[in-house]
């Protein structure tokens, strides 16, 4: 018989905490759950556990901080945070996957299943993690003097400038990492030749699936979605206004959604900054510099989007 996959519910909301472990149990699998970051830890070393689910918030910490700290014990788990805003699941996170709270519970068991489907323990060619017995005394000492989850927060925060990209808003408009992708362009690609009839933006964009995959990394971004309907492998400086393929010029631009401005709005942005650089409204220059900037900003400034 096989055995129940085992899944590590955290949540400081009790009847949040009950409803998701009714909702797995029912399903077949086997649930421990935990009302803070502590327990979950506890909890972790002690037992083998298949996945984590996580709320972005806890009582007496943060979600992505426990699930930093869970990964340091054991990487190969996979391991869902739930976030209210869409602007949660915009961060990155050590969690493999982040989620709205408010999916729905076929979605959410959906991704379950999927995540948890692997054979238990680290993949073959990857680094062993601490063997539990090593690391408790390090976690619980932790633990004991309350300051796991604030020294975790100060480490993912002294990371980000120097290993991932982080984005950046303009009120409810995304906006890309200046300092990873500042933009770049194509000194073949002239006013002149880009206001030519004949010009087609399909005859010099050349971005391969590896360097999209390259910039979903960069930013943090699940290869479940990115690339894919939720993310736009998009070209900062567009290739209609001189954008090179470059991958400073490359970025995962979230669609539009509810509380989200993101790449269909910087496509009408893209498209009418075009027009006004052929009718010799702006420069093209203008056009570049305004667009890496703060394409955002840039639009409202010439009406080409309306706030």
């Amino acid at each position: 018989m096989r055995p129940k996959r085992i899944v590590l519910v955290i949540s400081s909301n009790s009847e949040e905490l009950s409803e998701r472990k009714y909702m797995l149990y029912i399903r077949g699998y086997a649930v421990w759950i935990a009302s803070t970051g502590e327990a979950a830890i506890k909890y972790f070393v002690d037992r083998e556990i298949d996945l984590v689910l996580c709320d972005w918030n806890l009582s007496d910490g943060t979600g992505p901080a426990c699930i930093q700290t869970l990964k340091k014990i054991a990487n190969h788990v996979p391991m869902i945070l739930l976030g209210k805003s869409y602007r949660d699941v915009l961060e990155t996170t050590p969690a493999d996957a982040v989620l709205l709270k408010s999916i729905s519970a076929a979605e959410l068991v959906d991704r379950i299943r999927i995540m948890s489907a692997r054979k238990r323990g680290p993949r073959k060619g990857t680094p062993r993690s601490p063997r539990r017995a090593e690391i408790v005394p390090a976690i619980r000492a932790a633990v004991a003097g309350l300051v796991l989850f604030a020294v975790v927060s100060i480490a993912c925060g002294a990371q980000r400038a120097t290993q991932r990209a982080y984005y950046e808003h303009h009120g409810s408009a995304v906006l890309q990492d200046s300092k990873v992708t500042p933009g770049a362009v194509d000194p073949q690609l002239t006013k002149a030749k880009l206001c030519d009839p004949a010009f087609h933006t399909g005859t010099v964009r050349n971005v391969t699936h590896a360097m999209k995959v390259q910039a979903c990394e960069a930013y943090g971004q699940n290869k479940a979605w990115c690339p894919g309907k939720r993310y736009e492998i998009d070209h900062l400086i567009s290739i209609e206004l001189g954008g090179a393929n470059d991958p400073s010029n490359l970025w995962p631009e979230p669609v539009d959604a509810p509380g989200v401005i993101g790449y269909h709005s910087k496509d009408v942005v893209e498209n009418r900054a075009h027009r006004a650089v052929c009718s010799g409204q702006i420069t093209l220059k203008q056009a570049q510099d305004g667009i890496s900037t703060d394409w955002y900003k840039f639009g409202l400034a010439n009406g080409f989007i309306a706030k």
